[in-house]
């Protein structure tokens, strides 16, 4: 690992877990698609991006924000990979995730939208 990744790795204190969707084949033959584990419980920073403001949409609100997962540059995840991230405080929050974006021999970013939290 190299010294920059070294270094922000000491700032990864929120645990990551990744699923993909796989396509697969049911007992019955029918096609399907399965979450297979990409990662478990790795190491990661979940920072918000935006700032949070709850919007009136269709008789609710509704709040929205931009999120970022930093992560290590060997994980990578892919548009619509589902993610379960546990913060240092406890909070959990599960969302989808965007396209990681490395930066080589330094880290990851990777969008991500909660879509609920626990």
């Amino acid at each position: 690992m190299k010294r920059g990744a070294a270094i922000l790795a000491r700032t990864y204190k929120d645990r990551l877990t990744v699923t993909r969707g796989e396509p697969s084949v049911d007992d019955s033959g029918e096609s399907i698609r399965r979450d297979i584990a990409v990662y478990e419980n790795v190491p990661c920073a979940l920072s918000k991006g935006t700032v949070e403001s709850p919007n009136r949409e269709d008789n609710r609100r509704v709040s929205d924000a931009g999120h970022v997962i930093f992560t290590a540059p060997d994980i990578q995840m892919v548009d619509m990979d589902k993610a379960v991230i546990v913060t240092e405080a406890g909070q959990v929050f599960r969302g989808m995730c965007g396209r990681t974006f490395v930066y080589a021999g330094s880290h990851g970013e990777t969008p991500f939208h909660i879509e609920e939290m626990a």
